[in-house]
């Protein structure tokens, strides 16, 4: 009887284990989140349909516009890894992009949908070295 439970609670454990690991979210190329751009597209794009309650007429040239940002970030991710890539250079071309995309953006809000999401883009936290890569940084040297 005792080995009996030993070999259930085993099976248990295992089975409770596989299930938590299937439900882990996929991870991108490079450990990044979302690692499908289309993916990763329609997601920035919800938020913003349900943010800004935008119509469906908006939600869908929003999700074009992002769409095509995140393929070109992922082009200029890739770019940046072969061998000479300036880190500046591309960090600017990044950010020009990103101001291309809330241009582009904008063109399809309204007035007042414009100023909703400038708020909300002001509420989000500041991009830049996050506290936990800073702590991992430290813990490998």
């Amino acid at each position: 009887m005792n080995l009996t439970k030993k070999i259930f609670c085993t099976l248990v454990f295992a089975c409770l284990t596989i299930l938590s690991i299937q439900a882990q979210p996929a991870r991108g190329e490079g450990g990044r989140r979302g690692g499908d751009p289309t993916e990763r597209a329609n997601l920035e794009s919800e938020k913003m349909i349900k943010a800004l309650d935008l119509s469906v007429a908006q939600g869908e040239k929003v999700k074009a516009v992002n769409l095509e940002f995140v393929e070109k970030m992922q082009a200029m991710r890739a770019e940046m890894r072969e061998p000479g890539a300036s880190r500046e250079d591309m960090r600017e071309k990044m950010k020009t992009l990103r101001t291309t995309q809330r241009a582009e953006l904008r063109k399809y809000l309204t007035a007042e949908q414009i100023e909703k999401w400038e708020k909300i883009q002001a509420e989000r936290p500041a991009r830049g070295p996050r506290k936990s890569r800073k702590g991992k940084e430290k813990n490998k040297s």
